[in-house]
């Protein structure tokens, strides 16, 4: 099962009024795939109303500009950071 997939099954698992926040760690990556963008976008647009806030935690120039990407195009509040005690939930 891929990562669309798994995150398709665990938010159709809520029910419509509830949301979660999407924390992406990204630490690892070290490259940028238009391809995989493309489908996370379109993942997101899908379960705009379920997602409360998407984290990216990066240090990549690459991926940081790539999130800031996302947030254009996405109703998804995008916040890129640097470490993951910078997640707050308001």
């Amino acid at each position: 099962m891929d990562l669309v997939q798994h995150l398709s099954e665990q938010l159709r698992k809520l029910s419509p009024i509830e949301t979660i926040p999407l924390i992406c760690h990204c630490q690892a990556m070290t490259d940028y795939e238009v391809q995989s963008r493309i489908i996370f976008q379109n993942f997101l647009n899908k379960y705009t109303r379920q997602i409360e806030g998407l984290w990216i935690i990066t240090s990549s120039s690459i991926i940081r500009y790539c999130g800031k990407l996302i947030g254009m195009f996405t109703k998804i509040p995008v916040h890129v950071i640097d470490q993951e005690n910078q997640v707050s939930f308001q």
